[in-house]
Order: structure tokens, then C-alpha cells, then sequence
């Protein structure tokens, strides 16, 4: 079953600039409880790559990789 959530955009803290179209992504992985968020949108995300948004944690997937390939089943 996929879930799919859309997240209130209130939830994003003040200060985080992130352009309309992926403000959603963000509310929703904010919204739910998420660990980390992985994108490969530099472009958008970049600049948050590493830092923590509320909770969640932004990194690319190949910065995840990296950093976590042990809790990864290969």
C-alpha cells in the first residue's frame, strides 16, 4: 500500500526558504514523522543538504548511502 501525505505548510519552521512547488514535500515529511527526506533536487534543496528541518534530515540519496550503507540490505 502506498501512503501519500500532504502535510500542512505551517509546519515548515520560519526561515526555511524553499520554492512553492516542493513546500509540500517538505510539510509532508514534517507531517509524518519522517527521519529523512532524499532528493536529488540540488537545485531547490541543496542548500539544506545535511541540516535538519524540524526533525527530518535532508540529504541526497548518494549522501545517505554514504552515511548509512550499514543499515542499508544490499
Amino acid at each position: 500500500m502506498l501512503l501519500v501525505s500532504d502535510g500542512p505548510i505551517e509546519t515548515i519552521p520560519s526561515g526555511i526558504d524553499v520554492v512553492r512547488k516542493d513546500k509540500a514535500v517538505l510539510a509532508s515529511a514534517i507531517s509524518s514523522s519522517m527521519d529523512y527526506l532524499l532528493t536529488g533536487d540540488i537545485k531547490h534543496f541543496g542548500k539544506l543538504y545535511g541540516k535538519g528541518v524540524a526533525h527530518v534530515k535532508i540529504l541526497s540519496p548518494g549522501a545517505f548511502r554514504r552515511q548509512y550503507s550499514y543499515r542499508l540490505i544490499l
